[in-house]
């Protein structure tokens, strides 16, 4: 469980984030959604522990993580995966080394079954076999499963997704939505993804929280939010659906 309580981050004079308060459970997929400026990678920065808030507080369980020694934040941390916009591969390493990387890095695992925990990550995401390719050679879906089978390899207790169908078709994005989901059931993570993709939101969003410059303006299931009253995300929801039908039509008459 990750629990966020009056969350509040100031870049100079500008308050960016305005008393944030959240719960994200385990066994669920929490979306994070919002216009660009909203204060959505902010936040996720300031869940992983890249960014520390100018106040409130961060729990992961009952540790309030900015107020824990650099030890204990570690510890914490090798309980992260983390899910890129752009996968972040490292061009200059293949599929397997890719996966290997945070293996090499925090676990006291012997090399035999470092590879051995490669080769199932790569499985449960459909790439088996594909330890050698060069990122290069790997199409978006590819890169995204690649960078999925990355973020579970240390078996984490946390995941978070930012965009993770940004640049993708809507049938491949389908199948990113159906990984995410789960391996969020299959381990009992606790998931939490940053999107402004509503297909996403209504096919695997357990709990939804709407930003709305930087406020937290709304939160609730992917069962109530067409019925909600808050009209800043009823103006989000039509206007994403819009944009996504005209772009299928154009696309369409590009054909």
């Amino acid at each position: 469980m990750i629990e966020i309580q009056s969350v509040t981050k100031n870049f100079g004079q500008k308050t960016v984030l305005h008393r944030l308060s959240a719960r994200f459970e385990p066994g669920h997929v929490s979306m994070i959604i919002g216009s660009s400026g909203s204060g959505k990678s902010v936040l996720m920065k300031i869940l992983v522990g890249l960014f520390a808030p100018d106040d409130g507080h961060v729990f992961y369980g009952s540790n309030d993580f900015f107020n824990l020694d650099i030890e204990a934040k570690t510890e914490i941390r090798k309980q992260i995966g983390m899910l890129f916009q752009n996968s972040a591969l490292f061009d200059s390493l293949n599929v397997a080394q890719n996966v290997l990387f945070p293996l090499q890095m925090f676990s006291n695992h012997t090399a035999r079954q470092q590879l051995e925990r490669v080769n199932h990550c790569l499985e449960r995401v459909g790439l088996a076999g594909t330890n050698h390719l060069h990122t290069s050679q790997l199409s978006g879906g590819m890169r995204k499963r690649v960078g999925i089978a990355r973020a579970i390899a240390l078996e984490p207790r946390y995941l978070f997704c930012d965009e993770p169908n940004s640049g993708l078709d809507p049938l491949t994005s389908i199948k990113i939505d159906e990984l995410i989901r789960e391996i969020t059931l299959e381990s009992d993570i606790t998931t939490v993804v940053n999107s402004h993709d509503m297909n996403s939101v209504m096919e695997i969003g357990d709990h939804i929280c709407f930003l709305f410059q930087g406020r937290m303006l709304w939160t609730g299931s992917k069962s109530n939010i067409m019925e909600t009253d808050c009209q800043e995300l009823n103006d989000f929801v039509f206007a994403t659906s819009f944009l996504k039908q005209m772009r299928g039509r154009s696309k369409g008459h590009a054909r």
